[in-house]
């Protein structure tokens, strides 16, 4: 079963199980939150399974997507807005990279406001509710979104700095530009990317000097530094002592 109901440049629509949707693209960002069940969507060939609470937010101009329900009490509610300038620039982080869509996982809070959203729809003169609820809504999931990705980013830098030689080796990991990525970290940690790749460089720099027999003109290859004299620089600088003196000491 398919239910719409349209309103300006908003629409809500329920589909509840058995159901299936046939392939196609059209002009909207489309919100899904999988109220029940399990849904199927498949987004430019590619099938993802999406469970009770989790949401799909796609550009649904750019993807060519279906929505599958096999499960009879699967339920999926999906709020659809037909972007002009004002709300592709919303969702721009959201919907950044080559993907066109993004997954939220099960968030109570973000389900919440969603529902609340779509519940406001309904309402008479409700147009300015809807917008603002949705602006939430939309800085709800780029917190989330950001949170996340930082926590990619850190664990990305601590597994592989010996071989990340500048931000555009991290940028081009999460298919970002640099300016994108320095500013997602930035925000989220107060740390500059670029200070805190250097930061764990130079950990583990002081680990290899304590604990190993590594020597110290070598080292600099270890953690993942052009050259031996850019290593003795950022040490002294950050340690205000040089490696050798550091490895005396400890």
């Amino acid at each position: 079963m398919f239910y719409c109901w349209e309103k300006g440049n908003l629409a809500v629509n329920t589909a509840h199980g058995p159901f299936k949707m046939d392939i196609h693209t059209h002009n909207a960002i489309e919100i899904s939150l999988v109220v029940r069940g399990k849904v199927v969507s498949s987004v430019n060939d590619k099938s993802i399974t999406l469970k009770s609470g989790e949401m799909l937010i796609l550009d649904a101009a750019s993807c060519r997507h279906k929505t599958t329900i096999n499960d009879p009490g699967g339920a999926v509610k999906c709020l659809e807005i037909i972007p002009d300038d004002d709300v592709r620039a919303l969702f721009g982080n959201i919907l950044s990279g080559e993907q066109s869509y993004y997954i939220v996982p099960n968030n109570s809070l973000i389900n919440e406001v969603f529902s609340h959203i779509t519940s406001m729809f309904f309402d008479k003169d409700s147009d300015s509710s809807v917008i603002g609820g949705l602006i939430f809504l939309v800085d709800l999931i780029n917190r989330y979104k950001n949170n996340n990705i930082v926590a990619h980013i850190k664990s990305f830098v601590i597994d592989n700095y010996y071989h990340i030689y500048s931000i555009d080796d991290v940028a081009a990991e999460f298919n970002f530009s640099r300016p994108h990525i320095q500013r997602i970290f930035k925000q989220e940690t107060g740390v500059p990317l670029g200070s805190y790749i250097k930061s764990v460089k130079m950990n583990n720099a002081c680990y290899l000097l304590q604990n190993t027999k590594i020597p110290i003109s070598e080292i600099y290859r270890s953690v993942g530094m052009k050259s031996n004299p850019a290593f003795f620089y950022l040490f002294r600088t950050l340690y205000r002592m040089t490696p050798k003196e550091y490895r005396d000491s400890h």
